[in-house]
């Protein structure tokens, strides 16, 4: 379930085939010693699932060090057997430690926790070796250097990709220059009330820009704003924010922002990282992959479509981000719960959650049930929440960033249909393309006539 999720959303941002092996697939397999025919789609999701797993460890080092509480990988080194190991991964995995810290959303979406599933003697030997590697590493110079600790990641996302092969699969990080320089032309000096949207943020590099700006302009400023850290924190999660289609680059740009506000953390009651999994050209909206469901007149319901099922999810719950995450929250834990369907409803309504049509909400609740009990739930109530982030996210005063630079033609088809009236509405197609468009249209029609009229027998022109 998690691989077809990640493999639905990863088509649409690496402009490539990853079913269909390659030159670049077998050179990236060869580099790995896989001798025989790869699977692109599985030998990716490896990589990223290993590359997740260790910036977890790493971004569970640092504020376990800078909050001065038992490290995960001391803990995973101390576990004398298989049994007790699982038991700490699976503790990592929950966002335990972060939950600690009222960090709420850090392991939010996240594709890459299968493999504790899937738990055996190998794994183990992996797990053991990982987190030998990382005990090396001194979790205080990391928090103390978080310049450092963004290039730790950049070497190692590139040792896991050769150059060459980086180049051939299209990906590519913003070097730190351009993002400054960026920020340079837009004359941004780090007011915190300035809003910031990097709407395909990759691994957060223009996110992390602006936020160590906004931190130094706190210091030069400390004695006149009259913000106190919790107030700069605050301000910084609400006003410098992402979104990305990529899991990984999710979960990587979460890192880089925890590590860049690891200090300020204490001085709030909750954060909510705002790296968001979802499109921000496909969003929740009049067309594409999350349409409205139309009864007479009135809008009822928004269709979310993932790799299970097509969720229809409440209006009236869609009234503002608050109250959307709430209402998701409510939904995975009664769901682990084991909540009957009208017991669900009375517990929104008894924490304020609005609920009138009583059975949009018991249809997406039994959904989810369903899927709980074959084993394909744990990750859509919030898949949910993250894909309306950015109807909720307000107006921004700067949208910067590198865009996904993909050609129409490699999008995925379904993809391309469900982003083509965006095109159209704006007129971003180029004329002889709509002329094109509308030549195949045409012909397309005189075919199904054509077809009809054979089927009826031809035409009676007596």
């Amino acid at each position: 379930m998690f691989f077809q999720q990640w493999k639905l959303l990863f088509g649409e941002v690496c402009g490539y085939d990853i079913d269909t092996p390659t030159d670049r697939i077998t050179k990236l397999a060869e580099y790995y010693g896989i001798l025989e025919a790869p699977k692109p789609a599985e030998l990716m999701f490896a990589l990223h699932s290993y590359y997740a797993l260790f910036i977890k460890l790493l971004s569970a080092e640092i504020v376990a060090f800078f909050h001065k509480l038992p490290t995960p990988v001391q803990r995973l080194l101390k576990a004398s057997n298989s049994r007790k190991l699982k038991e700490e991964i699976e503790d990592l995995e929950s966002g335990s430690i972060f939950r600690y810290l009222n960090i709420t959303n850090f392991l939010e979406g996240d594709f890459f926790s299968w493999y504790q599933y899937s738990w055996d003697d190998s794994i183990e030997k992996i797990i053991r070796s990982i987190a030998n590697e990382i005990d090396e590493y001194n979790p205080g110079t990391l928090s103390e250097d978080p310049e450092g600790s963004r290039d730790l990641l950049k070497k190692l996302y590139e040792q896991l990709f050769p150059k060459t092969v980086r180049h051939d699969l299209g990906e590519y990080y913003t070097p730190d220059w351009l993002a400054e320089h960026v920020l340079n032309e837009l004359q941004y000096a780090g007011n915190p009330e300035k809003r910031i949207l990097d709407p395909a943020c990759g691994s957060g590099t223009f996110i992390i820009a602006a936020i160590n700006r906004a931190r130094v302009w706190y210091e030069k400023n400390r004695e006149t704003c009259n913000y106190s850290e919790g107030d700069l924190l605050r301000k910084i999660l609400s006003n410098i924010v992402g979104f990305d289609l990529n899991p990984l680059a999710v979960m990587t740009a979460r890192t880089n922002y925890l590590i860049s506000i690891r200090d300020l953390v204490s001085y709030v009651e909750k954060v909510e990282i705002p790296i968001y999994l979802c499109d921000s050209i496909v969003t929740p909206s009049e067309y594409g992959g999350i349409d409205t469901y139309l009864t007479g007149e009135k809008k009822l319901t928004k269709e979310l479509k993932t790799s299970v099922a097509k969720f229809r999810i409440p209006l009236e719950i869609a009234t503002s981000g608050k109250s959307l995450a709430q209402y998701c929250e409510l939904l995975e834990s009664c769901v682990k719960g084991r909540y009957e369907p009208n017991e669900f409803i009375q517990r929104c309504r008894n924490e304020g959650v609005k609920i009138s049509a009583e059975e949009m909400h018991i249809r997406l609740y039994k959904q989810l049930f369903r899927l709980d009990e074959h084993n394909q739930n744990g990750i859509w109530a919030r898949i949910i929440k993250n894909a309306f982030a950015p109807i909720f996210c307000g107006k921004f005063e700067l949208v910067i960033g590198n865009p996904p630079w993909i050609n129409w033609n490699n999008l995925p088809n379904e993809y391309r249909s469900d982003t083509e009236p965006i095109w159209r509405k704006y007129d971003l197609w180029p004329t002889y393309l709509l002329g094109a468009y509308r030549i195949f249209r045409s012909f397309l029609s005189m075919s199904v006539a054509i077809h009809t009229w054979k089927l009826a027998g031809g035409w009676d022109l007596s």
